[in-house]
């Protein structure tokens, strides 16, 4: 009798300590409600050898960029494709699934040229069922736009996975609701005109520009991409480094020139390190697995660098790289990293006569090995 209630509690223990370890692992941060997660700080550079920071964008980039498309728009794919190449970045594709592959595939665009779009590297996402079309013979309520758009996307782009969601705008846009949203996506992009303050942001309802790219000739400096890029342009501290969105919709010939113009210079940006022009939900990933990162050196000697990084985000979906900076020393004149037996990218960068490592560690993992 007393093995039985001794194994039985040994039982109740392993439940509960997994409940535990299921509850950790979160799907979305809640919203900050303006209060900073943190403080924004200029780029880190350890002290030390074996000291090592996560950066607060990939490849320590001061800022971060993503561009989005909404409401298929297919005649525009080429051009996006073209710009693509040329600039050397990846869009986001907000779809309405409802209207895929249906009478006006010709502007709502097919599942196969979305899938084109995704070998190219691009991203396709929900933009809802219907676009909140309460006369749509699809529409049923708030739970089926978000959820049947994500089962369609995956459904007819096998392999694929839609995880965040543009909500719609225009006369319904009321319906939109981000309890309903953050029950199938782990990010949601708004339409409030301003950069994202990267230590404030809402994950659920991100901030996003309409159809422009501004540098330096913003009305309101919450709305321009310089004062995430250069410290001082802004009086308000927190939107140094911060994320801007943008969201186009069709890019008309008579507009394409100027947005050209736009995309060439924030191409220079990130060729120049300072931008990260990223996918939305590779940003959402990225955010919320540095927001909640925990990064311990466990072991190091002249020739190895030993990291342990963790977070508290789900790890089937949550699994972005991080960014890590650790100090080397000098007589360091290469390197390598492994994480779970598998070859992790990095690379050497100086400043001020100093040695850094640049390594990309996917939170919860298994422990960065980085060697001489």
């Amino acid at each position: 009798m007393k093995s039985y209630i001794f194994i039985s509690l040994i039982l109740i223990f392993c439940i509960s300590a997994v409940a535990q370890d299921v509850d950790k692992q979160k799907t979305n941060l809640p919203d900050p409600k303006g209060k900073a997660r943190f403080e924004i700080k200029d780029r880190d550079w350890p002290a030390k050898f074996a000291e090592a920071s996560v950066c607060l964008w990939k490849n320590d980039a001061i800022g971060a960029l993503s561009i989005t498309i909404d409401d298929n728009c297919a005649p525009d794919h080429e051009w996006w494709t073209e710009m693509g190449k040329k600039y050397d970045f990846n869009v986001t594709w907000f779809v309405i699934a409802s209207t895929v592959s249906g009478s006006n595939a010709g502007f709502c665009g097919t599942w196969e040229g979305f899938a084109k779009l995704l070998k190219l590297g691009h991203d396709i996402q929900s933009h809802s069922l219907t676009h909140l079309n309460q006369e749509s013979p699809e529409w049923k309520d708030i739970n089926m736009e978000y959820e049947e758009s994500q089962k369609r996307i995956e459904k007819n782009i096998p392999g694929h996975k839609a995880v965040v969601l543009a909500y719609p705008g225009g006369k319904n846009s009321n319906l939109n609701d981000s309890a309903v949203a953050v029950k199938y996506y782990i990010g949601a992009r708004g339409t409030t005109g301003s950069v994202n303050a990267t230590n404030k942001t809402s994950y659920l309802n991100t901030a996003s520009m309409s159809g422009v790219i501004c540098y330096g000739d913003a009305k309101w400096e919450s709305q321009d991409l310089k004062s995430a890029l250069e410290k001082g342009f802004a009086k308000n501290k927190d939107l140094y480094r911060a994320w801007y969105c943008c969201h186009f919709h069709q890019a008309k010939p008579e507009v394409r020139s100027l947005i050209e113009k736009q995309l060439a210079l924030v191409s220079e940006k990130a060729k120049a390190g300072e931008l990260w022009i990223g996918l939305f939900k590779d940003v959402v990933k990225y955010g919320q697995e540095r927001d909640t990162a925990v990064l311990n050196v466990k072991e190091s000697s002249p020739d190895k660098i030993v990291i342990s990084l963790t977070d508290e985000m789900k790890d089937q979906i949550f699994d972005y790289p991080l960014t890590v900076k650790v100090r080397l020393d000098p007589s360091w004149k290469s390197l390598k990293a492994e994480q779970g037996g598998k070859k992790a990218d990095c690379r050497i960068v100086e400043k001020d006569g100093a040695v850094y490592g640049i390594v990309e560690i996917v939170p919860d993992k298994g422990d960065a090995v980085i060697s001489k």
